[in-house]
């Protein structure tokens, strides 16, 4: 099976928090709008393929990860089973191909990254 691979490099406190809150239960209503993803980052294949990776709330739960893969046009192709934290590759399989992102977390990363 062909693979493509990629990195998303976010940084390392704002990984930590996104964990956290994968692993505590709070009332985050008051920052988040319902079903919006807390935290919704992209990258992009080189055949043009895009993933999202994505915290998600969950009402009076911990909140949970994904990956979700989009064509070129922005038509989601698959998703990656539910996770509990930004720490274990994001991979989807599609066309026989399989699609991995890892999620590096790196001191003092450029905000604006």
């Amino acid at each position: 099976m062909k693979s493509f691979y990629r990195i998303l490099h976010i940084d390392e406190t704002k990984q930590k928090s996104l964990n956290e809150l994968c692993n505590t239960i709070k009332d985050i209503s008051e920052i988040v709008q319902k079903d919006m993803p807390i935290f919704d980052e992209e990258v992009t294949f080189s055949d043009g393929k895009r993933m999202a990776i994505q915290v998600c709330p969950a009402d009076g739960e911990c909140c949970w990860t994904q990956g979700v893969l989009f064509d070129e046009d922005g038509e989601e192709l698959g998703c990656t089973e539910v996770q509990e934290n930004l720490d274990s590759p994001f991979i989807v399989d599609y066309n026989e191909i399989q699609y991995v992102v890892n999620v590096s977390a790196e001191n003092n990363l450029d905000k604006h990254h």
